[in-house]
């Protein structure tokens, strides 16, 4: 709902003279909204602290949903100001401490019964911090965007579905960047912001134009990917249904396209050369060399080192989701680590629940982090503590949990490949060695579900296989050419003097 919206309905009639009302945030005034619907609904006349704290609770962040209701306490009921900061200290008491960071479509608080999510609510209209404050070159700001696509964005941000499109936080992320390109474009050439058929033609030409210069140059899954947001977003909330079948046939166009265009991992791997067994290699390496170190802080990265490319090879988790936890998401079970987390990449109603043993070849690795340089025979001791205190797998020397960046970034750096091939080396390599059946190991290795995959990976395979047998067959007749030349070789006479 937008601001006028929510200012119509009757328990706001009271409000509408209050001085500095219309200089709430609309999440604020939502906030408000949904708590005197609460009160009205619990029959409380006089709500106090308690039921401010009730309330907040059934938000996914209880805290953030007290503090935006309290900005509006402060405009609307001064007086009851002093009950809502109440509220909030205890809300603020008893929020968690906040750990690790973790992948927003990973839910690892329970193996057994799904728990919800507690992520920190996110506000799609939010100014940048001020370190990334400055004019846009190729976008305008949230807060820029038109009052309806600000109010849909903020129903999507609280979970409201809309004519069936629900967001999970990363798309909507994504949605929101989209719209702001698409609004900048259509103010460049002098159109209304909104979602027509020319103004998509003239944000998809502005960035086919940037994307034809860039380092890259044209890839059609970056277009593809900006008609799928804006498709998506129209369909939230509720556009002409020949404008939805416009926009659902040029993504269908641009999905031809991207398939028919090598993906850029495949050329990355192609250029580094790199297979899975080479890089488990490379862990062994590693790990092997560490007892020639005199550095402790070397030797601790090092270790860390060979155990990212000892496990993700085999478990290629995406970026977000890497982050290991004992206890919450990496058990000792039956004589052996075992990885165990639910993935939803887009956070769908039914997760995938990933479980990936890990046999010792590879669980050696997660020991070797977790005793450093302790004795060895404290191995069980180690692994005890650090599944009771629910320890993160990766830190510094000093203890400090690692950055969200740490694994991919170590992972690039030793590798020359970013760490989304993992996914794509995997695939070729299981389907090469072991056809149709390893690319269905490869698929439950890479918690994927959807059948096009196998598909997609099945051509690459093939073209990679045909490569791989012209180029034997060059070698093979290029040997025999050579061997062929030097039998019949003579020597040449000797000049006449």
């Amino acid at each position: 709902m937008n601001r006028a919206q929510i200012l119509a309905k009757g328990h706001w009639t009271y409000f509408h003279e209050v001085e500095g009302l219309d200089t709430l945030s609309l999440i604020a005034l939502s906030c408000m909204d949904s708590f005197l619907e609460y009160v009205t609904a619990q029959g409380a006349a006089a709500p106090s602290s308690g039921d401010i704290v009730l309330w907040a609770t059934q938000r996914d962040d209880p805290v953030s949903a007290g503090q935006h209701l309290l900005d509006a306490l402060r405009v609307c009921i001064p007086g009851f100001a002093e009950v809502g900061e109440k509220a909030l200290a205890m809300l603020k008491t008893a929020s968690p401490k906040a750990g690790p960071k973790m992948a927003p479509e990973q839910d690892s608080r329970s193996r057994e019964a799904p728990v919800p999510a507690q992520a920190s609510f996110w506000d799609p209209l939010a100014s940048p911090a001020p370190t990334y404050m400055g004019r846009r070159r190729i976008s305008v700001y949230p807060e820029e965007l038109p009052e309806a696509w600000k109010a849909a964005l903020l129903n999507a941000a609280f979970g409201r579905p809309g004519h069936g499109v629900v967001y999970s936080r990363e798309i909507l992320r994504r949605t929101r960047e989209k719209l702001c390109q698409l609004a900048w474009s259509c103010r460049c050439a002098g159109h209304p912001i909104e979602i027509s058929e020319v103004t998509v033609d003239r944000y998809q030409q502005d960035v086919i134009a940037r994307r034809k210069s860039g380092k890259n140059g044209l890839r059609w899954a970056t277009v593809r990917a900006l008609i799928e947001e804006i498709h998506r977003f129209a369909r939230f909330i509720g556009l002409h249904d020949t404008l939805i079948s416009f926009l659902a046939t040029r993504l269908r166009l641009l999905e031809r396209r991207e398939r028919q265009q090598k993906a850029l991992k495949h050329f990355e791997l192609a250029r580094t050369g790199n297979t899975t067994n080479r890089i488990l290699d490379m862990a062994d390496g590693l790990l092997g060399a560490v007892p020639a170190i005199d550095c402790p802080k070397k030797r601790h990265r090092m270790r860390n080192a060979a155990c990212i490319l000892g496990i993700y090879p085999i478990v290629p988790l995406r970026n977000a989701s890497a982050s290991l936890v004992f206890g919450e998401n990496l058990f000792w079970n039956n004589g052996e680590w075992t990885i165990d987390m639910k993935i939803q990449k887009t956070q769908a109603r039914s997760p995938h629940h990933l479980v990936v043993p890990l046999h010792a070849d590879h669980g050696k690795f997660v020991d070797a982090v977790l005793i450093g340089d302790a004795n060895v025979d404290r191995i069980a001791e180690a692994r005890a503590k650090a599944l009771s205190d629910r320890q993160t797998l990766f830190a510094l020397h000093d203890g400090t949990p690692v950055s969200e960046t740490y694994i991919p970034r170590i992972f690039k750096t030793l590798t020359g490949n970013n760490f989304t091939t993992t996914r794509t080396m995997l695939h070729t390599d299981e389907a090469i060695e072991n056809g149709d059946g390893g690319t269905s190991y490869a698929m439950a290795s890479c918690h994927q579900v959807d059948w096009k995959i196998r598909k997609k990976y099945q051509l690459e395979t093939l073209a990679r296989s045909s490569v791989e047998r012209r180029q034997q067959a060059g070698r093979i007749r290029r040997a025999r050419l050579s061997d062929q030349i030097h039998e019949n070789w003579q020597p040449l006479p000797a000049p006449a003097e």
